[in-house]
């Protein structure tokens, strides 16, 4: 049926041809034969066709469509729980992951440079240390001052407590993200509730005190009566 139709008309008008040409091959295939049992079915059907066809042609739902088509559905995307939660858990991850990245890439930067001068650093302040006189020193000053000598290889320990120090501060951020959670929960229950906490003290102060009430019980208890 498409082929029927001429290119060079309005995809409006083409589309509502192709409507057209639809309803009468729908009147021709109503005369098949194995519609005969039906009592007037090609009459029946050929009056709903020119009915739908004059509906058709008045109406603007082949313009409507053909704008329509150009388009996109904008699709309603129904909030699900565990995916929301499976999109924070990722984004933790990734911003975890690139805060980790950034420290590590800090922490090479300062190994790098410490590697570099270690060697000479290290012997300046083995030098240092050799020129302070011992002798002027009491016997407490130079043993602290042998307990805070640096021993050789000083440096070598850099790698590990660049390590330490990320997952340190990994685990003060996740506490850090921990607390303000628990605060953010704890602020919204108070502001939730805050007109019953505020109106709680009230029957609690119209109560009798236990010194009050220990008092009416051995007064009713001693009435003979």
């Amino acid at each position: 049926l498409c082929k029927e139709i001429p290119t060079d008309l309005s995809p409006d008008e083409r589309l509502l041809r192709l409507f057209d040409k639809s309803l009468l091959l729908m009147c021709e295939n109503a005369k098949d034969k194995k519609y005969m049992n039906i009592a007037n079915f090609p009459e029946k059907v050929e009056e709903f066709v020119g009915h739908l066809r004059t509906t058709l042609k008045n109406s603007d739902f082949a313009k409507r469509a053909t704008e329509r088509s150009g388009k996109v559905d904008e699709k309603v995307i129904i909030p699900n729980p565990k995916a929301q939660q499976l999109e924070e858990y990722a984004k933790k991850s990734q911003e975890t992951t690139e805060r980790m990245s950034k420290e590590d890439k800090e922490w090479e930067e300062i190994l790098g440079k410490y590697q570099n001068e270690h060697e000479s650093t290290e012997s300046e302040v083995m030098e240092s240390y050799s020129q302070i006189n011992k002798d002027s020193l009491s016997a407490e000053q130079r043993e602290f001052l042998d307990s805070i000598q640096p021993k050789e290889g000083m440096f070598e320990n850099l790698g590990r407590l660049k390590d330490t120090s990320i997952l340190m501060i990994d685990k003060i951020v996740t506490t850090a993200s921990t607390v303000k959670a628990l605060h953010d929960a704890t602020e919204r229950y108070l502001e939730k509730n805050a007109e019953d906490l505020i109106e709680s003290p009230s029957p609690m102060a119209a109560c009798a005190t236990p010194r009050h009430l220990i008092h009416a019980i051995t007064k009713d208890s001693e009435d003979p009566s």
